[in-house]
């Protein structure tokens, strides 16, 4: 036979335990209410906020959208180049000078070129200071068509260009006064280019300009004409206009030099 059953007694809990049971659960709660208060404070704040921005809009209205659809804008008219006014229409009579970039006037000069033959006298030359005292730097204009023009010297024949007539020259063509009759010679006849500034250009039947050429050739003057520039752009090869009476011209073949 089994003995007598002995009753086993369930263990009592430490005092100490159940005191920081007691603490731990103070704390959590404390914790839960500190993350409350926060929580209501950030909700006032946000309140705050929107109170304030409210009070904003009310005093500043928000100014209207900007529309995105562009107003038309007017096409400007168009911009219209006028083409440079040729100087030499301008003129009431035919007879004209041409000054040089220089200042002196372009002019037939006689015995200027050493060795030339007689027919080849005559050259042209930038030499003359005053066209109104010399009638061999006048040029009577006669025209061929709308663009081209012979220049008649006081002498009666007509500056042209002039290929290896000038020994010792610096280029090939140079400028001569010694064409009687322009309608059978290509090279008396020159195409006028109105300029910007108010000049003319003369180009040959070559496609070169006349123009002044310092010492391109032996002896004096020293700015000599030569068909060389390649371009109107060429200070050298633009000629300003002066229009001259056909009374002064008569009177002084008068006095005609040479």
């Amino acid at each position: 036979m089994s003995g007598p059953v002995t009753a086993v007694k369930p263990c009592a809990s430490a005092p100490g335990s159940i005191q920081q049971q007691q603490q731990q659960q103070q704390q959590q709660q404390q914790q839960q209410q500190q993350q409350q208060q926060q929580q209501q404070q950030q909700q006032q704040q946000q309140q705050q906020q929107q109170q304030q921005q409210q009070q904003q809009q009310q005093q500043y209205p928000v100014p209207a959208p900007i529309p995105t659809t562009a107003a038309p804008v007017p096409t400007p008219p168009p911009v219209i180049t006028k083409a440079p006014t040729n100087p030499i229409t301008a003129c009431t009579s035919s007879v004209i000078a041409l000054q040089s970039d220089l200042g002196p006037f372009l002019a037939r000069c006689r015995g200027c070129v050493a060795g030339a033959p007689e027919r080849l006298r005559d050259s042209a030359t930038v030499h003359v200071a005053d066209p109104r005292g010399a009638a061999y730097a006048q040029w009577r204009v006669e025209r061929i068509d709308d663009t081209r023009v012979a220049l008649k010297s006081d002498a009666g024949t007509y500056l042209a260009r002039c290929n290896n007539c000038v020994n010792g020259g610096a280029y090939p063509d140079s400028a001569f006064v010694h064409v009687g009759d322009w309608r059978g010679a290509p090279w008396a006849q020159w195409t006028v280019e109105a300029l910007t500034n108010g000049k003319v250009a003369l180009k040959s039947d070559s496609g070169r300009y006349i123009a002044r050429c310092r010492g391109c050739a032996p002896g004096s003057p020293a700015d000599r004409a030569f068909v060389h520039s390649t371009t109107s752009n060429d200070p050298w090869a633009q000629w300003a206009v002066t229009c001259l009476g056909p009374q002064q011209q008569q009177q002084q073949q008068q006095r005609r030099q040479y």
